[in-house]
Formats: C-alpha cells, sequence, structure tokens
C-alpha cells in the first residue's frame, strides 16, 4: 500500500490546514512513496507478480491538470499524480511480471490496462464502492496466464467490469 490521497495528491482543495504545510507533507509523502516503490520493486522480485493499492484514483481527467510534474519550486498547478504514476509504470516495465494497481476515489467502476506501451503487464482496478455502485470485487490470479493474469469479479452485482472507465456516470 501507498499513501497516495485524493485532491490532486493532497495539493487541492486545501480548506482548514496551512498550505504551506499541507504542501511540504505532499512532498514528503512524494518522497517517502518513491522510495517505497522502489523498496516493494526490490523485494518482489521472486514474486510471480505485484499488487499495490491506494486511494486516489491517479488516472482520472480531472486530475491530470498539465503533463508537468509537481515538484518543490512548483507545488500546485502541476499532476500530483504523474510523479508517482510514472514511477510505478517505470518499475513495472522493469519487473516484467503482472502488476495490479487497486484503487478508488472516483465512481469509474472498471478493470484494464492503463498504460499502453510502456508497461503492458500493468493492469488496474478502480475499485466499487461509493454511493452509486456498492459491490466487492473477488480478485484472483493466475502467472501462467499471460494475457490476462488478474480477474476482478464483482461478488454482488455479478457482471463483466468495464474496460474503459466511464467518468460521466
Amino acid at each position: 500500500t501507498l499513501h497516495v490521497p485524493g485532491t490532486n495528491n493532497g495539493r487541492d482543495e486545501i480548506l482548514r490546514s496551512d498550505v504551506s504545510k499541507a504542501l511540504d507533507e505532499a512532498d514528503r509523502r512524494d518522497v517517502f512513496n518513491d522510495a517505497w516503490v522502489e523498496k516493494l520493486f526490490e523485494t518482489a522480485d521472486s514474486a510471480t507478480g505485484l499488487v499495490i493499492s491506494f486511494q486516489a484514483d491517479i488516472y482520472h481527467p480531472d486530475t491530470v491538470k498539465s503533463y508537468r510534474e509537481c515538484t518543490t519550486q512548483n507545488r500546485v498547478d502541476c499532476d500530483g499524480f504523474k510523479r508517482i504514476r510514472d514511477h510505478i509504470e517505470r518499475k513495472a516495465a522493469l519487473y516484467k511480471k503482472p502488476v495490479l494497481i487497486i484503487h478508488g476515489d472516483t465512481n469509474a467502476y472498471c478493470f484494464h490496462k492503463p498504460a499502453e506501451g510502456l508497461a503492458i503487464n500493468l493492469w488496474r482496478l478502480n475499485a466499487p464502492g461509493d454511493y452509486k455502485l456498492i459491490d466487492a470485487v473477488k480478485i484472483t490470479f493466475d502467472p501462467g496466464n499471460t494475457e490476462t493474469p488478474f480477474a476482478a469479479l464483482p461478488m454482488l452485482k455479478p457482471m463483466t467490469l468495464p474496460k474503459v472507465c466511464d467518468y460521466s456516470r
């Protein structure tokens, strides 16, 4: 698990906190998440696959404010998820084994490959559970299945999960 909160990785909608301190925390969180991702892939070397979970939807189109990564010099007018998204995708591509990201935060219930090209072994489950759809998902893993090593089966309302996240719901 990583600590990746919504609202642009804690960089937007800072309503009750000191803005400077909240942004300092976001910067620190980025550094610790980077180190944790490195350690995670290092220790998973002998595993047949890897699952990473966190809260935020790092692929939501509204969170991608620009293609610029947040830095200590540019802390607000930036994509707060670009750093972690790119880091996971780079590490997954080098790992060459199945990697599943599980997150919530938005209502676009879906299961698909979010990164075309770089990390073809990366899968994403935008889990259910908001007010529009309450469900639980059973994840199965078949390391011998190179096409779809992960399967996600809704438990309360059996259905095939969409391969495209529909954010319009």
